[in-house]
Parts: structure tokens; C-alpha cells; sequence
């Protein structure tokens, strides 16, 4: 992908992964993108923008089982996201 259409689907991602349907999901998946999206090759960036056209708790679903999500996804890209949400600190701790 060019310059010009990857960082037009970079700021897509972005944004639908900003503003779902939970504030759980907002944070992680929000701050996956934020985070990580822009280091994402071509293949994982269309795959994480195909995960955020799902609902959340499908999404949740497949973090806790990501050998159960449908193609294109991948457990690599599954358990990235997974991977980043254990490192997080929950807003409303006092940590």
C-alpha cells in the first residue's frame, strides 16, 4: 500500500477503534491502535480494521480465544491486542 492510502486507513483504525460501544473496549482497543496500529504491517492493519467492524463482545470473544475468530484474523494479531490490554492499569485503580 502507498504512503498516501495507508495513512488514510491508518487514521480509519484509528478512529473506529477510538469510539466503540463500551468504554472497555475505547481503552483497549483505542489505545492498541494509538499505540501499536502505526507500527503494523499492511496485512495486520486491514486485519485489526476487519476486527473493528465486528461487534464488542465478539471482539472479547476472540482475545480470550483467538483460535475461534474467522479468517482473515489471525492469533498473532488476536494475541497482540491481548497482549497490550494485560499491560494496561484500569482507569479506576488507585495504582
Amino acid at each position: 500500500m502507498s504512503q498516501e492510502p495507508l495513512r488514510n486507513a491508518l487514521k480509519a483504525v484509528l478512529f473506529r477503534a477510538k469510539y466503540r460501544s463500551s468504554q472497555e473496549a475505547d481503552y483497549i482497543l483505542g489505545g492498541f491502535a494509538r499505540e501499536k496500529a502505526p507500527e503494523l504491517n499492511d496485512e495486520a492493519l486491514q486485519q485489526f480494521a476487519f476486527l473493528l467492524t465486528h461487534d464488542d463482545p465478539e471482539i472479547f470473544a476472540w482475545l480470550d480465544a483467538p483460535e475461534t475468530a474467522p479468517p482473515p484474523l489471525t492469533v498473532p494479531l488476536l494475541t497482540a491486542i491481548y497482549d497490550y490490554a494485560l499491560t494496561l492499569t484500569p482507569t479506576w485503580s488507585k495504582s
